[in-house]
């Protein structure tokens, strides 16, 4: 059986698609663009080898690429992982490798936190940048909003399965 996963923002996108969903200083997305979005983030994650249920740390300032990326999670079946900015680098790398982060989603004003501590977090296998002059190790953002798939993805999911709810 297949289930829809981040049903609510592509129901948003079909009854407010040309509406704004949120804006910033630097952009602006409508909720269709962030509906397409979150879809293309989502699956390049899962394409760069996030699997169903691996956790993804997020450590950014409010921007719209962390809305995207929680909806991106929300819609693949990944789990957001927060990561206040105000907390200190070894607070992030104890709740990376507590959780079993598979991915860093940070903001560039973290990059040399995170490249200094590398070699400490030890699960994060993908490390993904916000913003201009991402690290040569890290994937930039923008990369993965225009690398992934706008479909909306559905799961398979087995009716012996513990998260199968029958109505």
């Amino acid at each position: 059986m297949q289930v829809e996963a981040g049903h609510l923002v592509r129901h948003a996108a079909q009854r407010f698609g040309s509406r704004t969903a949120l804006s910033s200083p630097s952009r602006s997305l409508l909720f269709t663009e962030l509906n397409d979005a979150a879809n293309r983030v989502g699956s390049a994650l899962i394409e760069a080898g996030a699997h169903r249920g691996d956790r993804v740390g997020v450590l950014a300032f409010n921007a719209p690429e962390v809305v995207v990326t929680w909806f991106a999670c929300e819609k693949h079946n990944l789990v957001r992982v927060v990561l206040h900015s105000h907390l200190p680098i070894e607070a992030h790398i104890w709740s990376l490798n507590h959780v079993e982060a598979s991915t860093l989603v940070f903001d560039t004003s973290f990059a040399a936190d995170v490249e200094r501590h590398r070699d400490q977090i030890e699960t994060v296998r993908h490390f993904v940048a916000i913003g201009a002059d991402s690290p040569h190790w890290a994937t930039p953002f923008s990369q993965l909003e225009q690398g992934g798939k706008d479909d909306d993805p559905y799961v398979d999911v087995d009716e012996d399965s513990p998260c199968f709810l029958q109505l």
